[in-house]
């Protein structure tokens, strides 16, 4: 091994990432369809958090936002805001990230 190492964590950044990501929950939930046009780049910077190996609240938040995001797509999308494809490119990729 390597030995003792000590790694400092910002902790202040693992809350505002978990508060942004509620945030967003609020937002794709209050907005539904509406919230559609940016469904896409909320996801594109969502998905990695769920990976995020410091910070379970971050994790979990992130999954809450990401099936929001995801019903917004859908909301848009019947409604013919966005694109059908959006919400179809994004199951698969949500639910392997999910299984992980």
């Amino acid at each position: 091994g390597m030995g003792l190492k000590k790694i400092k964590i910002n902790t202040t950044q693992l809350e505002e990432k978990a508060n942004s990501a509620r945030a967003i929950y609020e937002h794709a939930r209050s907005l539904g369809k509406d919230f559609g046009p940016y469904a896409e780049a909320s996801a594109d910077a969502f998905l990695p958090l769920l990976h995020n190996e410091y910070s379970g609240d971050v994790r979990s938040t992130s999954a809450q936002a990401l099936c929001q995001i995801f019903k917004a797509a859908c909301l848009s999308a019947s409604a013919g805001s966005v694109a059908q494809a959006l919400p179809q490119n994004l199951l698969p990729v949500l639910a392997k990230a999910l299984a992980k």
